[in-house]
């Protein structure tokens, strides 16, 4: 399991908002996340967990940022991983030649080689 490398960490609501690096295996790139855990979670409390994938050019703050799910989040006692779903600078053939591709880029087939494998990186870790 790879380290994670705390970037950041804000009060938000009723939680904690923490941003991290990894170098993610399914991506082969170093990628960010953004967790929030809510005040009720511990290690012996554990809360549900919900992944919010961004979609089009999004990144690890969208969801966290303009969303508007974390007070509710909060009030439900559901921690939130928000991944960044758009890896820049991943090398895949065509990533610059094609608007819905290129690097960052909005292509739902790109979403989902990335985002679906890197999920699975990340549960695993539970």
């Amino acid at each position: 399991m790879p380290a994670l490398e705390k970037v950041s960490s804000n009060r938000v609501s009723n939680g904690i908002l923490t941003k991290y690096t990894f170098p993610s295996r399914s991506v082969s790139l170093k990628t960010t996340i953004n967790v929030f855990v809510p005040s009720s979670a511990s290690p012996t409390t554990p809360v549900p967990v919900m992944f919010y994938l961004a979609g089009l050019t999004c990144n690890e703050d969208t969801g966290c940022q303009k969303g508007g799910f974390l007070v509710t989040a909060g009030e439900e006692e559901v921690a939130v991983v928000c991944p960044d779903t758009s890896p820049r600078g991943a090398g895949v053939e065509g990533e610059e030649e094609e608007g819905d591709l290129g690097t960052g880029g909005s292509s739902s087939h790109l979403k989902l080689v990335f985002s679906v494998p890197m999920c699975e990186e990340l549960l695993a870790w539970g």
